[in-house]
Formats: C-alpha cells, sequence, structure tokens
C-alpha cells in the first residue's frame, strides 16, 4: 500500500474506483465552468443584463418543473441507465444550440441560460448518483470528500483556461469543449458503473407502485415541515437567501458587462473569477470551516451569511463600482462555497432518513426557486423606477430579515438535536461525509453541547446514548461529563461510561476507575 493510498485512507481493492470517479467529477465540471463561462458571455453580449429580471422568473419556474419531473423520471427507470443517458442528452443539446448559434436568432441565447442553470442541477445528479451507486455509506465518508476534491478542482482548472481557450477558439466554441468534456463524462461514467458489481453491492432496484409520484413525495415533505420548527425557519431562509444572491449578482453582473463589452473579454473574465472564487472557498472549507464548526456551531457559522449580504448592500448604498462589486461578490462567494453550503447540508442531517431526500428536494425545488422568482419580480418591477441605492435598500432591508431568520433557524437546530437523542436517533451526531463538500463533518459545538446537557436527562436510555457519542469527543467536557457519568444511579450508563473512557488510553487515571471494581452491579 502506497503512501498516498494510506493517507488518503485507500485501501488496494479501491483505487482503480477512485481515480476513475475522481476524474469523472473532474472533467464534468471543468466542463461546466467553461460552457457557463461562454454561455453567460454570450447572454450579456447579444441580449444584456436588462434582461436578466424576466430570466430570473424563467429560471425559478423552469428548474420547479424540472425538477420535479427528473423526480418522476429517477423513480421509474434503472438510475444507472438514466446517470448515463444525463450526460449524454446534454451534450447533445449543447451541440445543438452550437449549430443554432449559426442561424444568428436571438432566441438562443435565452436557451443557453436556462441551460446552464439546469445543467448545474443535472451535473449534481448524475456525478453524485453515480458515486452514491459504486459507494456504501462506510466507503462514503473516506471517499466522497476525495470526489468532491476532484469535482472543486475541475472547477478551478476549467475557469482558469476559460481565457486561453477564449483566445484561440472563441466564445462560441466553448461550447464545443463543453460537449468533449459531457462525452469523457458519460465513458468516464460506464466505467465508474462497470465497477460497482465488484467494488459495492449491486443494488436491485424493485418496480416502484404508481401510486409514489414526485408530487405526493413533495406533499409528504410539506405535511412533515409543517411540524417541524427547524425545517419551517429554513423553508423562510431558502427563500431569503435565494432573493439576496440574485439580488447581488444583477448588479454584478451588468459591471462586469460594462466593464467588458466584447463577449471574448466577459467570458475570459467570469472563467478567472470563478476560478479565484472556487479555490479560495475550498482553502476555506479544507483549513478553517471544520475548526469553526467545533468551535462556535454549524448554525452559527450560517448567521454569518446573511451579515456578510447586510454588510454587501450597506457598501453598495454608498458605492457600487465594478471593484467593489467584484469583491463583495468574491467574499460572500467563498463563505457560501466553503462554510454555509456545507453548514445547510449539515442542518437537513437531524431530519429522519426517511423524510431526508423528500424535504431536501422541497427545500431545493420550491422555496429556493421561489426565492429566484420573487428576485425577479422586485427586479422586473422596480428595474424603470428605482435607482441602484433604492434596490441596495431593499437587498439591506431582506438581509435584516434573514439575519432574524437564521437566528431562529439556530435556536430550532438546537432544539431538533435534543429531538433526535430522545428519539434515539445517534446517526445525527458522528462525522457524515455530504456529497460536493471535501471533507467529513466532525460534531460541531451546539451538537456537543447538547450531549453535555442530556447527560442530565431523566431517561437512562438517552443518558447512556449520550455517553456513547461522548467517546468520540475530543474536548475536555467531553471527559469530565463521562466521569461524573461513572457515578450514574443507572449501572448501564456507568459501563457505558467506563467503556468509553477507556477506549481512548491516557484519557483518564486508572486510579479514577479503580473504586468500580466494588460496583455493586
Amino acid at each position: 500500500m502506497s503512501a498516498i493510498q494510506r493517507t488518503l485512507k485507500i485501501r488496494p481493492d479501491e483505487t482503480r474506483l477512485v481515480l476513475w470517479m475522481t476524474a469523472l467529477s473532474f472533467v464534468g465540471m471543468a466542463g461546466l465552468a467553461i460552457g457557463q463561462s461562454g454561455a453567460n458571455a454570450l447572454f450579456f453580449d447579444r441580449i444584456g443584463t436588462d434582461a436578466l429580471p424576466l430570466m430570473y422568473l424563467a429560471q425559478g419556474t423552469t428548474a420547479f418543473v424540472f425538477m420535479m419531473g427528473l423526480a418522476a423520471l429517477l423513480g421509474r427507470v434503472d438510475r444507472r441507465r438514466a446517470y448515463l443517458a444525463i450526460p449524454a442528452g446534454l451534450c447533445g443539446v449543447v451541440v445543438a444550440e452550437r449549430l443554432a448559434l449559426l442561424t444568428d436568432g436571438r432566441w438562443i441565447f435565452p436557451v443557453l441560460w436556462l441551460t446552464v442553470a439546469l445543467a448545474v442541477l443535472l451535473q449534481n445528479v448524475f456525478v453524485w448518483g453515480t458515486a452514491g451507486v459504486v459507494t456504501d455509506t462506510r466507503r462514503a465518508k473516506r471517499l466522497f470528500p476525495l470526489f468532491a476534491a476532484g469535482e472543486i478542482l475541475g472547477s478551478v482548472v476549467g475557469g482558469l483556461i476559460t481565457d486561453p481557450l477564449v483566445r484561440v477558439i472563441g466564445t462560441e466554441n466553448l461550447l464545443l469543449v463543453w460537449a468533449a468534456a459531457l462525452a469523457i463524462s458519460v465513458a468516464l461514467c460506464r466505467v465508474v458503473l462497470s465497477a460497482a458489481g465488484t467494488l459495492a453491492r449491486p443494488r436491485v432496484r424493485k418496480a416502484r407502485r404508481p401510486t409514489s409520484s414526485p408530487w405526493r413525495d413533495l406533499t409528504v415533505a410539506f405535511g412533515y415541515l409543517r411540524r417541524s420548527r427547524l425545517l419551517v425557519w429554513m423553508t423562510l431562509a431558502a427563500v431569503l437567501f435565494s432573493v439576496l444572491f440574485f439580488s447581488l449578482y444583477l448588479p454584478w453582473a451588468t459591471a462586469a458587462t460594462e466593464r467588458f463589452p466584447d463577449a471574448d473579454d466577459l467570458a475570459g473574465f467570469f472563467g478567472l473569477f470563478w476560478a479565484a472564487m472556487t479555490g479560495a472557498a475550498f482553502l476555506v472549507s479544507v483549513l478553517v470551516t471544520n475548526r469553526l464548526f467545533a468551535r462556535f456551531g454549524i448554525a452559527t457559522m450560517m448567521l454569518v451569511l446573511p451579515l456578510l449580504y447586510v454588510g454587501s448592500f450597506g457598501i453598495l448604498l454608498v458605492s457600487a463600482g465594478f471593484v467593489t462589486l467584484v469583491v463583495l461578490r468574491f467574499v460572500d462567494g467563498v463563505w457560501l462555497q466553503g462554510v454555509a453550503s456545507p453548514a445547510w447540508e449539515t442542518l437537513t442531517n437531524v431530519i429522519p432518513d426517511a423524510r431526508r431526500d423528500q424535504v431536501r428536494t422541497f427545500l431545493n425545488g420550491g422555496p429556493a426557486q421561489a426565492g429566484t422568482v420573487i428576485a425577479g419580480i422586485i427586479a422586473l418591477v422596480g428595474q424603470d423606477v428605482l435607482s441602484s441605492r433604492q434596490f441596495a435598500a431593499i437587498g439591506l432591508a431582506t438581509a435584516a430579515i434573514t439575519v432574524f431568520v437564521t437566528w431562529r433557524v439556530r435556536a430550532s437546530y438546537a432544539s431538533a438535536l435534543v429531538d433526535a437523542l430522545r428519539e434515539g436517533r445517534p446517526e445525527v451526531f458522528p462525522e457524515v461525509a455530504v456529497a460536493g463538500v471535501p471533507f467529513a463533518f466532525a460534531p460541531d459545538a451546539q451538537a456537543l453541547d447538547s450531549l453535555l446537557v442530556a447527560m442530565d436527562d431523566d431517561r437512562s436510555s438517552v443518558r447512556r446514548l449520550s455517553v456513547q457519542l461522548l467517546a468520540d469527543a475530543d474536548d475536555p467536557r467531553a471527559t469530565t461529563a463521562l466521569e461524573r457519568a461513572l457515578r450514574d444511579a443507572d449501572p448501564s450508563v456507568r459501563a457505558q461510561a467506563l467503556d468509553a473512557l477507556a477506549s481512548a488510553p491516557g484519557r483518564v487515571d486508572a486510579e479514577r476507575l479503580l473504586p468500580l471494581l466494588e460496583d455493586p452491579d
């Protein structure tokens, strides 16, 4: 076993899987970064940023309908074939759109914009769907961060090579590079899936009964959501975060288009900006994010994002120049990708596993798209009657409301953790791997606080589960709580505490354990 394999915790029989799967995530995201820069540059150059409010409306509506249709399709076909068909079909669409550019019809540019928006969703579906097929839950904790690192690296490389490619082949032909990346993704996806029979247990899907549908799943998720304080506040937060994102994107895109009136220059700028922002977010996520989660808590770090938006729109009230907008969107984007998005994914882990996918589909397909539509309506209605400062004032007010809503998310998350303990769901607390995130989440500060509080619960089963989970917590407070549990009234809790302390050599002095030899049980 090589040093690299030992460092990355890759077993010898997993080497080929990791290489091909990482290559798939790298190529897919590199192509998307290149295609997105080209498509956006062409749209802004030929149509202009004044059309963005209408595109927001179209994007939100189309994405919602598309996600529901995709959910219905994936529920009724062999997923492996679907994961091959998605990049193949998207490749055909991109090639057709490149040919349509030869006609000089203006209709193709809004279609390109919507294609990119939907491609972001499809990229996540076929790449991480494939990863889910060939890895089980145990492997995912070790391998998902590697796949995510490949995806991030692909995004950075794709952004960096966009400008040199534009100088050689032109902005329109970036679509052909994207199509080539999708074609390679099909081949890589086939290779990866062919390994599923040897490196993971094949998943045999039973035919789903016609009583199940994405609309029924959405209704079930909505019913569950109404009974959860956390999910109610997360729904509001999803709407508001989407409004804030697109409200800041509009002036940024307008300023960039004015600074780079040529489509080739604009595409090169988009590529470099995306590469710099994604690279910085990657460094933040690897070096800082988990430490922030452990020190301050996941939900608290979510609260920083609306505060950044408050600062951003406050600054835009005074100055809205190109450099200012670039810096603001860079800072907000780095925090969004490197900290807030991983935190958001972790918040949904408190949802019971049977409801988790339904709720995630609802949040991504409903509130997030509704926020896009709202941002479009605000921009469309105020396009001729509001100044840039008045737009900034609306953004500032929205950000202030989002701060309050996110604060309520934080409070509700703490209650949800306690409820998870009382329901006997320990999977909320151990380290978990999330698609697209280059590290496994360690228990955060709020989770640790919840475990410490639960040590005084009236029910011995809750105290015993808390002791079991505190065994892996590297914190002096956890050790103190475990030592106190050695004197618990319930013998099973005392035994669990003894096992937890003894599992880590040097965690407690032997002298403190000797009196347990005289325990009456």
